[in-house]
């Protein structure tokens, strides 16, 4: 967050290019998601970014968190 939120988007992208073990990782897309949502990209990004989150999550109560 030093560098703003798009360093820190391009450091997930990063990871998920570099490191396939971690497809489906739910914390990534959950990260991508507090990084889109104050941005100008507007909510729509953001939005998907919390429903892939939602969707990789094993555990119900996180689910619903």
């Amino acid at each position: 967050m030093v560098d703003g939120p798009g360093r820190a988007l391009d450091l997930i992208d990063a990871l998920e290019g570099a490191r396939r073990t971690l497809n489906g990782y739910e914390l990534l897309p959950a990260v991508r998601a507090d990084l889109l949502r104050p941005g100008s990209a507007g909510t729509r990004p953001a939005r998907d970014a919390y429903l892939a989150a939602t969707a990789a999550t094993q555990l119900e109560p996180l689910r619903r968190l």
